[in-house]
């Protein structure tokens, strides 16, 4: 990664995990997709303790309401497969299991951060969270929220949620923790919604997410 680049990310994020030869940048939390959020860095990171999380997050726990349940999975670099880096460019890919044989293909390129879903046998879709979100520096949080209904005993994914944590792009230390919700299908996987940070943020994705199959693609 170029040397300008470098500096310009530890003037805005305090602490670089390193991934296979190549950086990203850390959670000061443990910014689960169900996890309560700041809208600050320092926030987070002044209070010596992550927020309470508003659902589980443990590996592969489930939150269940009247006919869906959400799974979660990992979308953190030392959780995932690295597919193909290269340092010098500073970008790498990464292949992560979602559910129901879904997998989420995670990418990082100039301290930026998207993904694709690849379901089984199908063709993937990028979700393109630059062009549908922010394209100021981003990362994800640790883990993909998948909202599921259980078919034939097995849970089939209609949606997802997953936290994405970027920069503001006129003041660089401070950040915006957006819930994003994608609806996940075997031909088509896009994003629907994104939710800003609120009291609410969780409660209000999950209704999103479970409405999004019947919602059109969000408009780059």
């Amino acid at each position: 990664m170029k040397k300008f680049k470098s500096l310009i990310l530890l003037a805005i994020i305090p602490v670089i995990i390193g991934v296979s030869g190549c950086s990203r940048v850390s959670n000061t939390t443990a910014n689960t997709a169900g996890e309560a959020n700041s809208n600050s860095a320092a926030a987070r990171s002044d209070s010596g303790t992550s927020p309470a999380p508003a659902a589980a997050n443990a590996d592969n726990t489930k939150v269940s309401s009247d006919r869906f349940e959400s799974i979660y999975t990992d979308i953190a670099a030392k959780k995932c497969k690295t597919t193909s880096q290269n340092e010098a460019e500073g970008w790498i890919i990464q292949m992560c299991d979602g559910v129901g044989g879904y997998k989420l293909e995670v990418y990082e390129d100039d301290i930026r951060q998207s993904m694709n879903v690849v379901p089984p046998g199908g063709k993937k879709s990028e979700l393109d969270f630059q062009a549908n979100v922010s394209n100021a520096f981003s990362e994800f949080g640790e883990k993909a929220e998948w909202r599921v209904e259980k078919k034939d005993g097995k849970p089939v994914p209609f949606a997802m949620i997953v936290r994405f944590i970027a920069s503001d792009k006129k003041d660089q230390t401070e950040t915006t923790s957006y819930l994003v919700v994608a609806k996940i299908g075997a031909e088509k996987s896009c994003i629907t919604d994104v939710v800003r940070p609120s009291s609410e943020q969780n409660e209000e994705a999950r209704k999103l997410a479970d409405a999004a199959p019947g919602k059109p693609c969000k408009s780059k």
